[in-house]
């Protein structure tokens, strides 16, 4: 069936404006972008000046003569992204063009681990914004654990000790039916990720005392059932001996995050369990001091990070013979060089064939968006066509 005229334009002016978020640019830089004849972009730069989205500026050079760029307004939308994590329930406000307004948390502590701890401290960051009296064009929200984006839930997260917790029915009893956005918080990354790199598929590797990951494919993070989050890695089963805090045993986490570096470095005898519940209580500055040295590791922690990363070569080994990503990207609170990719790589290589394991980029993300900023990008690209056809229509 064709697709209607008006279904084509609003597609475009969405285009359009997802190009600017990225980045000011002149018409002759947006033709080339967006592949559109020079009538087509006066038409969609015309539409959306007059609904209040864009603007013209001028960009000045050292040399040579001014040229006009067009631009989001800052105040075209605010967008809020909300982070749901084992160690705070924190906010932050976005205006258009992705400039920090606003930030508010509530840090979460052992007891606060469950159901009703992590919904009070969600009321407590979305009643703050809400304060705020600012229009908003939606919510994003990411969280830790195994997250249902069709019903808005979390499912699973032994981390946070939390099943089956509501966040899209917490939001609407505070916002009423404002859109909103929830997803894995690794996923979250992978969108905005796969926005700003979309030629080449990506393997996103989350590593500190939690190990998380994310797939883009074609474009788009891969979620392989609708709905629910992919690549919980941290609990698959890699040995037959290690009791994690979410009740297997083996799971990739006990052998493989920091905690496994913790206990072989600094000789830590807790379980991962009381590690986890007290991890910012109790074992802060050790873990401080452990991502500092390992900026520049003597051969004692050398050593326990090559016995931790055996478990991690291995499983990211199965994915890439998998999946066949172009890039493994590193990134989180736990990665502090490059040799870490290096490391892994060089023991992927040492288990798996060339021929099998195939050619592939392993390196580290140093300049880490925030997870706030992933899933309020993830709310934009739900909700942009939304707002636009609103607009539009009025």
């Amino acid at each position: 069936m064709p697709r209607k005229t008006e279904d084509i334009r609003l597609e475009n002016l969405v285009k359009l404006l997802l190009e600017l978020f990225k980045s000011d640019s002149t018409r002759e830089e947006l033709k080339k972008s967006l592949k559109v004849g020079t009538s087509t972009l006066s038409y969609l730069i015309s539409e959306l000046m007059k609904l209040g989205f864009i603007e013209e500026s001028r960009r000045i050079y050292n040399l040579g003569r001014p040229s006009q760029v067009v631009g989001l307004k800052k105040d075209a939308w605010n967008i809020l992204g909300i982070k749901i994590g084992r160690e705070a329930v924190s906010g932050v406000l976005f205006d258009s063009k992705n400039n920090e307004l606003e930030r508010f948390s509530r840090p979460i502590f052992s007891n606060m681990r469950a159901n009703s701890g992590y919904e009070k401290a969600l009321r407590d960051v979305l009643n703050y914004f809400k304060s705020l009296k600012m229009p908003l064009l939606g919510i994003g929200v990411c969280a830790s654990g195994t997250v249902d984006s069709h019903k808005g839930r979390i499912v699973y997260s032994p981390v946070m000790n939390v099943k089956d917790f509501s966040i899209s029915g917490i939001i609407e009893n505070i916002f009423g039916k404002l859109p909103v956005s929830v997803l894995n918080d690794v996923d979250s990354l992978a969108t905005l990720e796969a926005f700003l790199n979309p030629e080449k598929d990506a393997l996103l590797v989350s590593y500190g005392i939690g190990i998380g990951a994310s797939y883009i494919h074609e474009g788009r993070v891969f979620n392989p059932v609708r709905g629910l989050s992919s690549f919980e890695i941290g609990h698959v089963i890699v040995e037959n001996k290690g009791n994690c805090y979410c009740g297997q045993i083996g799971c990739l986490e006990y052998h493989s995050s920091e905690y496994a570096i913790l206990k072989h470095y600094l000789g830590i005898k807790k379980s991962f369990k009381y590690f986890i519940e007290k991890e910012e209580e109790v074992f802060r500055n050790s873990l401080i001091e452990l991502r500092e040295k390992a900026r520049n590791p003597d051969d004692l922690l050398l050593e326990a990070y090559k016995k931790a990363f055996h478990y991690l070569a291995l499983v990211l080994g199965d994915l890439i013979v998998i999946l066949k990503p172009a890039r493994v990207i590193l990134f989180g609170e736990g990665v502090v060089g490059d040799w870490m990719a290096e490391l892994l790589k060089e023991q992927i290589f040492q288990r798996f064939n060339s021929l099998v394991i195939g050619n592939f980029e392993m390196e580290v993300e140093h300049q880490i968006k925030f997870w706030e900023e992933g899933a309020a990008f993830s709310a934009l690209l739900n909700f942009l066509p939304l707002l636009v056809a609103s607009k539009r229509a009025n």
